[in-house]
């Protein structure tokens, strides 16, 4: 039977098949930073432009210019910067501030708040952001200098702001709170109580009391999911609940983690992983990926394509705007994206050596002994051992009748022998 090219291609493709990754992993073509996620609408910034990609209709679309887009239900907040649309957007006679914006996706309307600020972030009709006393020449808060990054808020409703007075920078809001950096420096105080002012610590502003708290941690650019914030502190995942106070450390080595419901999503040394907060176990997906965001089982990330050759084809290395979808192709109820082994059924997630690859598909550790596999194991070496014993037992007559024989014949060789003859005839008389 003689193959052709294209006929080899497909054996091949048959046989690499069932190992592909049960991931879908979906390349936008489009280069990019700072993607984030809600329903089926991913934004980012390209050259310093908003840009939305629809995942049904796969269209891209860009809104304004702008940069550090956040998104929430149909509203795509960012902030724009004067100098580069060369306008006054806050009518103060000068075009050097950076002014807060959001995009109604439903109206197709971009609504300029005035506001200047950076590092917008939106949960429902409040976006919070961070204002630096400096750049506006404004004091905000009550110590004595304008070196301050301060948290506020803007009520979209009804357009009211509010100075939380509080020093800090990245706001990440919720329902309840906004969870937020600070350096010690521009507090001018020891928060965690080291004996130095050097460090970032992260803290909280509470909307119903305006109370602020501090949670002793250092850390950089909480992600806060409905009061449950993760960060990275010192490469390692942290969890921390603003309502209870309550503190974990995941032990989880990596960087800007993104949390929804019982799912983490960070990444080390260049790729991508997940952390599941019911098992407690986290998941090697094995995919170039950093700065995640998700969305449901949904997650988006920039590749860069120097780690990966070029993932549009336009002969450039950019960062390119991917996404990977979850299914469940073991069928054991643990959804793909924070399974450690998606090819083999595993519900325990069991890792025995904390690698983020389940035992059952892990090479390097050794695999555990079913019960069954026990008893198979005891009974096959009772069998060996009687077998030893009916061996033993059969080759012990065997042995005693060879001896005796040797013997015999010894005896019966003497006994005839010439000299012997001579003796006996001698004894005898003959």
């Amino acid at each position: 039977m003689r193959y052709t090219k294209a006929g080899a291609a497909l054996v091949l493709l048959l046989i690499i098949t069932p190992t592909i990754q049960a991931l879908e992993i979906i390349n936008t073509n489009q280069a990019g930073e700072n993607p984030k996620i809600y329903g089926d609408i991913i934004v980012f910034e390209q050259n310093n432009e908003i840009k939305t990609y629809n995942i049904r209709n796969e269209q891209t679309k860009t809104i304004a210019k702008g940069n550090n887009p956040a998104i929430f239900a149909n509203k795509i907040v960012f902030q724009t910067s004067e100098k580069q649309v060369n306008e006054d957007l806050n009518n103060n006679g000068q075009k050097t501030d950076t002014i807060i914006q959001y995009y109604d996706l439903k109206n197709d309307k971009i609504i300029n708040t005035e506001l200047a600020g950076e590092n917008p972030t939106i949960y429902s009709n409040k976006i919070a952001f961070s204002v630096n006393e400096e750049k506006e020449k404004i004091k905000l808060n009550n110590d004595e200098d304008k070196e301050d990054d301060i948290i506020m808020f803007y009520n979209i409703e009804t357009k009211k702001l509010t100075n939380t007075k509080a020093a800090g920078n990245y706001p990440s809001t919720g329902p309840e709170y906004i969870i937020f950096e600070t350096q010690e420096k521009q507090q001018e105080y020891d928060l965690n109580g080291d004996k130095d002012k050097e460090d970032t610590i992260i803290r909280t502003y509470q909307y119903s009391t305006g109370g602020i708290e501090n949670t002793f941690l250092i850390g950089s650019r909480p992600q806060n999911d409905k009061g449950v914030a993760v960060f990275s502190s010192n490469n390692e995942i942290i969890i921390y609940n603003a309502d209870s106070g309550e503190q974990t450390k995941t032990g989880l080595k990596g960087q800007n983690p993104a949390k929804y419901k019982n799912i983490i999503t960070y990444t080390n040394k260049g790729k991508l992983y997940t952390y599941n907060l019911k098992t407690k176990t986290c998941a090697s997906l094995d995919i170039f990926g950093e700065k995640p965001a998700i969305f449901e089982s949904t997650i988006v990330f920039i590749t860069p394509e120097q780690k990966t050759g070029d993932l549009n084809n336009n002969g450039k290395q950019e960062n390119i705007i991917r996404m990977l979808k979850s299914e469940d192709i073991d069928k054991d109820g643990v959804p793909d994206i924070i399974d450690n082994c998606m090819e083999v059924p595993n519900k325990e997630q069991t890792d025995t050596d904390k690698d983020c690859i389940g035992d059952v598909c892990d090479k390097e550790t050794p695999k555990p002994i079913r019960q069954e596999e026990k008893e198979k194991k005891i009974i096959t070496q009772e069998k060996k051992e009687k077998e030893k014993t009916k061996t033993r037992a059969t080759k012990a007559p065997i042995i005693t009748i060879i001896i005796l024989l040797i013997t015999t014949a010894i005896f019966l060789i003497r006994y005839f022998s010439p000299r012997q003859r001579r003796k006996r005839k001698k004894s005898f008389g003959f």
